[in-house]
């Protein structure tokens, strides 16, 4: 009965020992991973809070340029017939 559902029985207080070691570094592990996505997920959010309360600067029209002209004014390939 050295293999089979039956020999977990029969383990050694060392074999105990592994087990219990084993599982405790994976979850430590675990913990840590979900730790670290935890914070990304958490500064991802920050930043897009702060990027929705973000205003743009007024662009005032006293600053354009009058000599400027859409690019559809200036270029003969993007005009289309009517």
């Amino acid at each position: 009965m050295e293999d089979g559902p039956i020999s977990a029985l029969h383990w050694t207080q060392e074999d105990r020992a592994l087990r219990y070691t084993s599982w405790t570094i994976l979850a430590f592990v675990g913990s840590f991973i979900f730790l670290v996505l935890f914070i990304k997920d958490w500064e991802t959010k920050m930043d897009a809070q702060k990027l929705s309360r973000t205003k743009l600067p007024h662009h005032s029209d006293l600053d354009v340029d009058p000599n400027l002209k859409l690019v559809s004014e200036r270029s003969p390939y993007m005009r289309s017939e009517r």
